[in-house]
């Protein structure tokens, strides 16, 4: 082992440590038996999250802080779509709506939120 990342060495290598008992501890091999496989860990949360929020005094349909999307439940076309089959359309174009400020330079915001819509029109 030539070091660790972010570390300040090179490093000294590691000596494979064998158990007490048969089976036991790392040994070294040139021909594994076994494959590798998947880590099958915990599953991350959603790196973005929806929340609501009144903000009366606001004229945007939705903010972010952080890793929250707040999505104004005082606009007035949230307020009129409300309780509707209408309201996770809304729900979702305030969403893009939000995301579509945060494209590379160049990229149209209205293809953004078309595609995104879309796509949440497109799933089962």
């Amino acid at each position: 082992m030539t070091g660790t990342p972010g570390g300040v060495g090179e490093g000294e290598g590691l000596e494979v440590a064998g158990g007490v008992l048969a089976g036991e501890g790392i040994e070294a091999s040139d021909n594994p038996t076994e494959p590798g496989r998947e880590h099958e860990g915990r599953k991350r949360k959603p790196g973005v999250m929806i929340g609501f929020d009144d903000g009366p005094d606001r004229q945007t349909i939705a903010w972010i802080v952080e890793n929250t999307i707040w999505v104004n439940r005082s606009n007035p076309a949230y307020l009129r779509v409300m309780d509707t089959e209408a309201e996770p359309y809304h729900i979702i174009l305030a969403v893009s709506w939000v995301l579509s400020s945060y494209l590379e330079d160049g990229k149209s915001p209205q293809d953004f939120i078309g595609r995104f819509i879309s796509s949440w029109g497109n799933r089962a």
